[in-house]
């Protein structure tokens, strides 16, 4: 409630600012969402899971999120797949 009172009152000064000021604050926003304790836990006991997890990273900043997220959904699916027809 606070930030829609917030904007809604500051909101004629947002459009003052350059684009870049915007983008860099979206990029500190992104940044700060990342977590390097995951990926690192997953790099120490399960590469594989590692290496799809970087995969769908990549496609989805090349290409798109959805494509990347259907691209690692569809992987991990195989891979499961593959570790039950082993058991």
């Amino acid at each position: 409630f606070f930030m829609i009172v917030i904007s809604a009152l500051l909101f004629q000064f947002f459009k003052f600012l350059p684009l870049p000021v915007v983008a860099a604050q979206i990029m500190i926003v992104a940044i700060n969402m990342v977590d390097l304790r995951t990926p690192r836990f997953m790099f120490q006991h399960e590469k594989a899971d590692f290496y799809l997890y970087v995969l769908v990273a990549i496609l989805c900043v090349l290409l798109e999120p959805t494509i990347g997220l259907i691209a690692g959904i569809f992987l991990y699916l195989v891979r499961f797949a593959e570790g039950m027809m082993e058991s």
